[in-house]
């Protein structure tokens, strides 16, 4: 098969089902809910990749329960996911065709699993992806600026006191929808009541039309869900013909006072980087930096008076670089920000901050049939540190890994294939990365003409 063949065919290899699965006539409530996967809707042929890995070195016990909006069980599978080991499946294929809802993942108490879900088409020309997420509360999403024909949804899930594993204790509960514009000036979208359990699936776009904010709402902004105590787990989605685009919570947690950091940027050659910033407060001025991957400062400004700063970041610093130029960003005096990353004008895929660790697991990797997987890892800590990478296949069985270190301030962007060339042809496994200091991490895959890329976030 070519390299740049790409067709269903490069699906099934990523995402074939890889453990046993076991039907059950109802889920077992004993199991502790772990994480939620708020959309598995396959409306417009959109499909769902799961790769969920257990990193422990015991073997997991995992349900998967297909729920609709009403919070009806409508399909249920349990299986084992053995001890360091990944199962992968598309969810077409474990619960059948004409999804329209979400997939709570449930765990016993052995087995450490992490869980990334990817979100694409069959032709795999636009997809994104992201890490299932906790329920919790409250939720605030970046709203980016989108175009005329771009469909932009929110979906949020009931959990009620799922978090704490009280199962008797779900409740309907009364959800306030406020939307925030470049101004940070509220408006109220929507209140709506979503049962326990229950789903809601909002047009953003159509419901701000009705209330007057539309064109507030195609500049971009940010919105929050206020449940009043109750927990939900929620994404938001930007989608259109040739982008899809996977909006992850906007928390503080990952703020080092009011600075943000990226592990990643790259402008020129036909590569562009487009920023969306919060300020934290309009009389503080926000500060961008961009730095090579040797820590040098490739360019800086600051901004006053600002409540939000997006646009290109060569257009923002003034940068014109020669040929393609990578690195990392960090904004100050931020509330919450974006980072999106694009080539020849059009918008691919969508980052997440993290927070610095010691170990970052990355639940795929793709470097067959016409893909690539990238890593990006920065150590912003006042001294070097020792970098181990290794590569697993979804079997368990380790295919290669590599050592070095990472200086001061320094960031590094390789192709698996670079760092560790036994995974040339490897689809499916995962990724893990220890580190002597807390480093941050990103990992990035896509076809090898960049018609589409998909962000793989750390675990």
């Amino acid at each position: 098969m070519s390299k740049r063949t790409f067709s269903t065919v490069s699906l099934v290899l990523f995402f074939a089902i890889v453990a046993q699965a076991f039907a059950r006539p109802e889920p077992d409530r004993n199991f502790p809910v772990l994480l939620c996967i708020p959309s598995i809707d396959d409306t417009s042929g959109i499909m769902t990749g799961i790769a969920l890995l257990n990193s422990s070195g015991e073997d997991a016990r995992v349900q998967l329960i297909y729920r609709n909006n009403e919070g009806n069980d409508v399909g249920f599978t349990e299986f084992t996911v053995t001890a360091r080991t990944q199962f992968a499946a598309m969810a077409q294929g474990v619960f059948g065709e004409s999804l329209k809802g979400y997939i709570e993942i449930r765990a016993g108490w052995e087995g450490d699993i992490h869980a990334f879900y990817l979100r694409l088409d069959a032709k795999v020309e636009t997809m994104d992806g992201a890490v299932a997420t906790t329920y919790r509360e409250p939720w605030r999403f970046q709203v980016p600026q989108s175009k005329a024909d771009q469909l932009v949804t929110l979906y949020f899930v009931n959990g009620a006191d799922m978090s704490r594993r009280d199962f008797d204790a779900y409740r309907d509960v009364i959800f306030d929808i406020v939307f925030y514009n470049s101004k940070k000036e509220k408006t109220i979208l929507i209140r709506k009541k979503i049962k326990a359990g229950g789903r809601g699936v909002i047009n953003l776009i159509e419901l701000s039309r009705e209330v007057g904010v539309e064109d507030q709402m195609r500049e971009g902004g940010y919105i929050e869900i206020s449940p009043g105590k109750a927990y939900i787990a929620a994404i938001v989605e930007v989608r259109d013909q040739e982008t899809m685009l996977i909006i992850p919570e906007a928390t503080r947690d990952y703020l080092v006072g009011n600075e943000l950091t990226f592990p990643q940027l790259a402008v020129g050659g036909g590569s562009f980087t487009e920023v969306d910033f919060i300020a934290e407060f309009n009389w503080a001025p926000v500060t961008i930096t961009a730095f090579r991957d040797d820590g040098t400062v490739l360019a800086s400004k600051e901004f006053r008076s600002v409540d939000r700063v997006w646009g290109r970041l060569s257009d923002l610093l003034d940068i014109v670089p020669e040929g393609t130029t990578t690195g990392y960003l960090v904004a100050d005096r931020v509330r919450f920000g974006s980072v999106r990353y694009g080539f020849e004008n059009k918008t691919i895929v969508n980052t997440q901050y993290n927070r610095p660790t010691d170990t970052l697991y990355f639940g795929h990797v793709a470097n067959a049939v016409g893909f690539w997987t990238g890593l990006a890892l920065l150590n912003q800590n006042p001294g070097p540190t020792e970098i181990t990478i290794e590569i697993f296949e979804a079997n368990g069985v380790k295919s290669g890994e590599t050592t070095f270190t990472l200086k001061r301030n320094e960031k590094i962007a390789r192709l698996l294939t670079e760092l560790v060339p036994e995974t040339d042809g490897q689809a499916g496994g995962y990724v893990k990365v220890t580190s002597s200091l807390p480093i941050m991490g990103l990992e990035i895959f896509g076809r090898y003409d960049l018609a589409s890329m998909a962000v793989v976030p750390p675990n």
